[in-house]
């Protein structure tokens, strides 16, 4: 999505820095030069020498606005840029939480980062309801009567790059069931065999599973017709050979992959938690299923959709022009920058 923003925002408008708190550039550093940004790897370790040299570097570079991704951590990012002199300190939280456990020395700091945030930020955006809560917990009373925003800003959908690919009768060569997510837990991606092993005994399927981290969370059971596809940069096109997508994580921001289907003109089958629930009153073409359900309650919601495709064509036309397309998200965020 930042890399979307780099793209559509002329770097002579807007020029954008990305520090790489791993300390590693990353595998999409080149695309993200090429659109006009820096990538600066600033690696957190040694964490006692951190805060001076993030504070170093944000003299040196004199943005006028930091955009801090790092979750409730963002809390002293604010803190460092506030004495440097930055003038606007903006906290983006894109998770609804991070499943580890909220006692003793982890609730104390989120507490304080939380507070952090809440004081020292002149903006807080989360990319759903649950994840400004998660950002900002008890203290979002203090937050807002400091009378800066604290508001829901979704990320923005690039509909000129997934759009629906022509003459395509969904379902027409076996149903082709789309995963794209990483290898992490609350990814839940061990559910996709046994759905689509459901699937299979109904009619003939593949599922294509997109995503870096290899295939040991998959569990046992993967099949020929379970394709593994791996990191990939062409998403687009895959999305338009897909006739459902499925997504069964547990814990969601705001699943930038469901906007993408839906403009792409592809339904989408994905767990009932708090953020799908957001998209789903909004959007058509969205099937919530419980996560706990069995796979044979996932296989029905992706039968209704191959069964009764009376939404083609129309599950992008929502997209367009509202506050889920890159556009309108770059124009949002271009001012949010240069308020």
């Amino acid at each position: 999505m930042a890399l979307d923003l780099c793209r559509t925002i002329p770097s002579l408008r807007v020029r954008q820095t990305f520090l790489c708190l791993s300390g590693r550039a990353g595998s999409m550093a080149n695309s993200f030069e090429a659109a006009g940004a820096s990538v600066v790897p600033l690696p957190m370790s040694p964490l006692a020498t951190f805060p001076f040299r993030l504070w170093r570097v944000l003299r040196s570079i004199a943005p006028d606005a930091l955009v801090s991704h790092v979750s409730v951590a963002s809390g002293f990012m604010v803190l460092i840029a506030k004495i440097a002199n930055v003038p606007r300190r903006i906290v983006r939280v894109h998770s609804s939480g991070d499943d580890r456990a909220d006692h003793g020395a982890r609730r104390l700091y989120r507490w304080t980062a939380r507070a952090m945030i809440a004081l020292f930020a002149t903006a807080i955006y989360g990319v759903s309801r649950t994840s400004v809560s998660f950002a900002v917990g008890t203290w979002r009373g203090i937050a807002e009567r400091r009378r800066i925003d604290v508001l829901v800003i979704p990320n923005g959908v690039d509909t000129d790059k997934f759009r629906p690919a022509d003459g395509r009768d969904r379902g027409s060569d076996g149903v082709i069931v789309l995963y794209v997510g990483r290898a992490s837990p609350e990814k839940n991606r061990a559910l996709l065999i046994p759905v689509h092993d459901e699937l299979i005994s109904r009619r003939e399927s593949s599922l294509w599973v997109v995503g870096p981290g290899g295939s040991d969370d998959l569990g046992a059971g993967v099949s020929d017709r379970v394709h593994l596809l791996g990191e990939r940069d062409d998403v687009a096109l895959l999305m338009q050979r897909a006739d459902v997508l499925l997504l069964t994580s547990t814990r969601e921001g705001l699943p930038g992959v469901v906007l993408e289907a839906l403009s792409t003109d592809v339904p989408v089958v994905v767990s009932d938690i708090p953020s799908t629930r957001e998209l789903s009153d909004r959007f058509a073409g969205i099937s919530l299923v419980p996560v706990d359900a069995p796979a044979s309650v996932w296989a029905d919601a992706i039968e209704a959709h191959i069964n009764h495709p009376s939404l083609t064509g129309a599950l992008r036309r929502q997209l367009l022009n509202s506050a889920y397309g890159l556009h309108e998200s770059a124009r949002v965020w271009e001012g949010l920058w240069s308020r």
